[in-house]
């Protein structure tokens, strides 16, 4: 148990360690110091520009490091400019180049004339961006301009899109070669280790790898924020480091957490028992990226991953290819997974930096480098777990050892052997063995094809059929559609990646009286009568025209492709008729919180503005939205969406048979997994080895998370 609240107790508000954005400022960013002399020691003083690449994992750091140069880290001779290629939304060559040019001016905080040739009605050249880099020089002799690309891969989806061409990569390599321009590249990889031919216009580059923090970094990390307002022992800060081995990304979450449960429990002790409470909760809560990587792990790399943390006992022991087998052959796993590949998988793991090697000649052991990962492995990813996840299909369960029950079998299995033999005319043709397919696409609710077929939504792994031509193709309403045919080898691993292009489009707002200024989702665009372009299609967009009388009217307009849609506005008061109808009818409305009847509605006598609505009907979520109404009629559509599942989790201590709602799901383990069910009341039955029967039955609401721990007949529930 835990010490009672501290007297004089004063909260750690607000909580200084940032988890899921990178670091800006300097108060939170430790280390790299290295990272940063690198820089300065290859840009410095050179006549001809360069190219450096900071490659490393997601959440490693790597933008974090482009904040720190953007606010000076490199000192004053240099004019830092940040390009992220995540946001660069463009549909074309020009409009890219036109966009670089404007946000180096921008970060050189110079006005040129220059600026004046940013029209967006031009065309802009590569010719153009010369000009503007060359007089961001003569202004600014002494300084030296360093590009910053974060997510540098992105060049790719832009080229593979059309929006871009490879040419733009040799626009890049004449401005480090004539121009004396320094790029910063960061991404997941080495540039040599891209597939695409064209990289090789930018080979000559130096690479550094970001990755984790030095001890006495991490350390700095884990004390300084909190320095005075709480004590963190030594003990804390070496179970915090073993945890996470100083990755930054993860000691942020963890201290963070930390901070949270001593808020929680009024107390300034970070003691390693605080610490274990919050990496319990973190295990059974874990972070999303967390997922995301796991998800990202290749069949044989999860498998070798599980029998690992199941083989280590603790976070400081090694474990090598021989113990896994040993333990293999013990727990009677039904893998087909050899020594030679367990230490393939073993290897590749520990050159990505996710296991340390105990450099033991001949026999060299492993272990997990962060034990946060082997305690959430052993938890909620263990062997039978994997194996289920994968669809590996288990042998049927040994026959006894009756002789006489053998032969028997063995008769049958000879005369269907026979029969097989003697129905088969020929052998069949040897399959063709499918290939392996990782398809992603941006935005991340894109849904994604494979010839005809719906297949999955942004993310999909799986089976290709190999030797043919098959067409991949993204789509997501208000993008452009993405197409690319593949063809894959038998046995080929393919990776493929696209990045939807945003449709846009055009309002033209006018207003009586005319001369009214014009805002559009809360940026003035001039007065009235006036063109808006670029607005995304098929987002409404919100416009709002102010009268002399300081009225501002508020209007929602939502525009089409290839289409200039108009939207006119007038101060005279109305009244509108709305038309409501809903997918499926029947559905109950209340408008301003007042029930008005049930769908398909009209009604005739709302004034103008700001309506809330809502939509209720049972087994469907309420949608609740506010319109803003107009003169004339309007029509609404709402279409109600089916209740989303939610999740249940049986758990426990001993090993057991569990059945979901008489459903038999899985024998001879301590967790279920994660099983979707529809809403409403749902049974569990757990029949344990010694013949005990646990039985207990619960409601389970939409996206909520239920947790049954047959051992300690506990029920928790995780709500969104």
């Amino acid at each position: 148990m835990h010490a009672a609240p501290d007297e004089g107790f004063q909260p750690i508000h607000p909580n200084p360690f940032i988890v899921g954005n990178p670091i800006r400022g300097r108060a939170m960013f430790f280390g790299r110091e290295a990272e940063f002399e690198f820089v300065r020691k290859r840009f410095a003083g050179g006549e001809s520009g360069g190219l450096l690449v900071f490659c490393g994992e997601r959440r490693s750091g790597k933008t974090s490091i482009l904040f720190q140069i953007l606010e000076g880290r490199l000192g004053s001779g240099f004019i830092p400019v940040l390009i992220d290629m995540q946001s660069m939304a463009v549909d074309s060559e020009s409009a890219f180049l036109r966009k670089l040019a404007d946000l180096v001016l921008s970060a050189a905080d110079l006005s040129l004339p220059t600026r004046d040739r940013l029209d967006p009605g031009a065309a802009f050249a590569i010719a153009d961006l010369q000009l503007v880099l060359a007089a961001v020089q003569r202004a600014a002799p002494g300084q030296q301009l360093v590009l910053l690309f974060d997510e540098y891969e992105l060049f790719e989806n832009k080229i593979d899109a059309g929006v871009l061409s490879p040419d733009v990569l040799h626009v890049l390599a004449n401005l480090i070669e004539h121009h004396g321009i320094y790029l910063v590249f960061t991404g997941s990889q080495h540039i040599e280790d891209r597939k695409r031919d064209y990289w090789h216009i930018l080979r000559r580059s130096q690479h550094r790898r970001v990755s984790y923090l030095d001890r006495a970094d991490a350390v700095r990390l884990v004390r300084d924020p909190i320095a005075g307002r709480a004590e963190v022992p030594d003990a804390t800060v070496e179970s915090l480091l073993r945890l996470t081995a100083g990755q930054p990304f993860y000691t942020q979450a963890l201290c963070q957490s930390l901070v949270d449960h001593l808020n929680d429990t009024r107390s300034r002790s970070a003691s390693p028992e605080r610490l274990a409470d919050v990496v319990r909760d973190l295990v059974e809560n874990p972070l999303p990226q967390m997922v995301f990587l796991w998800d990202g792990f290749e069949p044989d790399e999860k498998l070798v991953l599980a029998l690992l943390s199941e083989v280590l006992a603790d976070g400081a022991t090694y474990a090598n290819v021989a113990q896994i087998e040993a333990l293999m052959r013990k727990r009677r796993y039904p893998l087909e997974l050899p020594a030679a590949r367990m230490a393939t998988v073993l290897e590749k793991l520990f050159k990505d930096e996710f296991l340390l090697k105990d450099e033991v000649v001949g026999t060299p052991g492993y272990q997990l480098r962060m034990d946060l990962w082997r305690l959430w492995i052993r938890r909620m990813h263990s062997v039978w777990q994997v194996v289920r996840e994968l669809g590996i299909k288990l042998p049927r369960p040994p026959l006894g050892r009756d002789p006489r029950l053998l032969a028997a079998v063995g008769v049958l299995a000879a005369g269907l052997l026979g029969v097989l033999v003697w129905s088969s005319l020929r052998p069949d043709p040897s399959p063709i063995a499918p290939a392996a397919l990782l398809f992603r696409a941006t935005p991340d609710d894109a849904t994604l094809w494979i010839d005809s077929t719906r297949v999955a939504i942004g993310n999909y792994r799986g089976p290709l059929q190999a030797g043919t031509d098959v067409i991949l193709a993204a789509r997501r309403e208000g993008y452009a559609d993405s197409v690319r045919p593949v063809r894959a080898a038998p046995g080929e691993s393919l990776q493929v990646s696209m990045m939807l292009r945003p449709l846009r489009s055009a309002l033209a707002v006018e207003s009586v009286p005319p001369g009214l200024p014009v805002s559009v989702d809360g940026t003035a665009r001039g007065v009235s009568p006036v063109v808006v372009d670029g607005l995304a299609v098929p987002e409404e967009h919100r416009v709002e025209v102010r009268f002399p009388n300081g009225r501002v009217i508020q209007r929602l307009a939502r525009v089409v492709v290839g289409v200039r849609t108009p939207l006119r506005v007038t101060a005279e008061p109305v009244v509108t008729q709305l038309v409501l109808t809903s997918e499926p009818s029947g559905a109950q409305v209340l408008a301003n919180g007042r029930p008005r009847g049930t769908t398909p509605l009209t009604i005739g006598d709302l004034p103008e503005g700001s309506q809330r609505l809502q939509f209720r009907l049972a087994g469907r979520i309420t949608l609740d939205t506010t319109l803003s109404l107009h003169e004339g009629s309007q029509a609404l559509v709402a279409r109600l969406v089916a209740e989303p599942p939610g999740t249940v989790v049986v758990l426990g201590d001993r090993l057991g048979q569990i059945f979901l709602d008489d459903a038999f799901i899985v024998d001879g383990v301590q967790n279920s997994g994660k099983l979707s069910v529809t809403p409403g009341m749902h049974a569990v039955r757990v029949v344990l080895a010694g013949g005990e029967t646990v039985d207990t039955a619960f409601t389970v609401s939409p996206l909520e998370l239920v947790r049954f721990d047959y051992s300690k007949r506990l029920l928790t529930r995780t709500r969104p």
